[in-house]
């Protein structure tokens, strides 16, 4: 018996449907009735044909005795040939015949990932891009997969198919936290993989905000003051501001990038938001009451005579108006 291959094998790439359609002849002739067929398989060094998990693709191929063979994609691997045996039987006529499959040649994606930012805030993302190889054909379709692995745990927490970027969320990730960005590309020859890290970026931390004097008047400046912060930059790329309620009830935002501020409150108790921000926005807050002593009018006339000098002595001012021109 003479098996021959009816279709012939275009060559394929690991990533298509391999399809094998024989038949069995006696004589030049089709076999009448039913031939049997078994399906073997070899590496051409010899090896049995296992795919990337280590899987006999054999046992994969079921047990049906026709003379078609349709394996999966990626069952076979780039690089490698294989020699796949049918062997048909019918009655006492019996037939070999080997197909080479040939995956040696061709190209896997050749490609560069980057990343707009390596860190993530709470409220950013990163978008991932991928830039191929130029010596490679655009029109070679490419199949692509993104996915947020995290180091410690291998877990996969996000996968983005078929498009050719991806925007990773600043929410999938935890403060100080280390992840790789998995991007894989698929061509008819095979897959290719290439990673980049990131880290959710951590707060300003570790620091303290104070204010001097501790015992403070009307009209008195003070001193608002960071110290210690610790940055994954460094300490000059902080920015510090405080906003509260100013004498006139409008409300006020100071910053700074040196860790102090100096202010003047209204009398009474002032509530201060206090924010260190780093250079990408992320920031950590406290709160502060600031509790100013109001003056006496006598006080209050002391402070204001340097404001008064020059005015006539001929000339009547009312409480209001001398607390008025003393008002910072």
């Amino acid at each position: 018996m003479e098996i021959v291959v009816l279709e012939g094998l275009e060559r394929v790439g690991v990533s298509e449907e391999v399809r094998i359609d024989v038949e069995g002849r006696v004589v030049g002739q089709k076999a009448v009735g039913d031939v049997e067929f078994s399906w073997e398989c070899r590496e051409e060094g010899g090896e049995e044909c296992v795919d990337s998990d280590g899987n006999v693709i054999e046992e994969k191929w079921g047990t049906e005795n026709v003379g078609v063979l349709t394996v999966p994609p990626y069952s076979f691997e780039f690089g490698k040939i294989y020699i796949v045996t049918v062997i048909g039987k019918q009655h006492s006529f019996a037939g070999q015949k080997e197909v080479f499959l040939d995956f040696s040649e061709g190209y896997l994606p050749e490609f560069e990932v980057a990343t707009s930012s390596p860190r993530l805030t709470l409220d950013s993302s990163t978008l991932v891009t991928v830039t191929h190889d130029p010596d490679q054909s655009e029109a070679d379709p490419k199949v692509y997969k993104f996915a947020l692995q995290d180091t410690q745990t291998d877990e996969v927490l996000f996968e983005v198919l078929d498009e050719e970027s991806a925007a990773i969320e600043g929410s999938l990730v935890a403060e100080g936290g280390n992840y790789n960005i998995v991007v894989t590309v698929k061509n008819k020859y095979g897959s290719q993989s290439k990673q980049v890290p990131i880290i959710g970026n951590r707060r300003p931390r570790s620091g303290t905000v104070t204010y001097s004097p501790d015992t403070i008047e009307e009209f008195e400046e003070i001193q608002l003051q960071w110290a210690d912060w610790l940055d994954d930059d460094n300490e000059d790329s902080l920015t510090y501001s405080a906003s509260f309620v100013d004498f006139k009830d409008n409300p006020q935002t100071l910053s700074s990038t040196i860790p102090k501020i100096g202010v003047v409150f209204p009398f009474g108790t002032t509530t201060v938001r206090t924010k260190v921000i780093d250079s990408l926005g992320d920031y950590v807050e406290s709160m502060l009451e600031v509790v100013v002593k109001e003056l006496t009018m006598t006080e209050k006339y002391r402070v204001a005579t340097p404001a008064l000098s020059g005015i006539s002595s001929s000339t009547t001012l009312t409480v209001a108006e001398v607390a008025n021109r003393v008002e910072l």
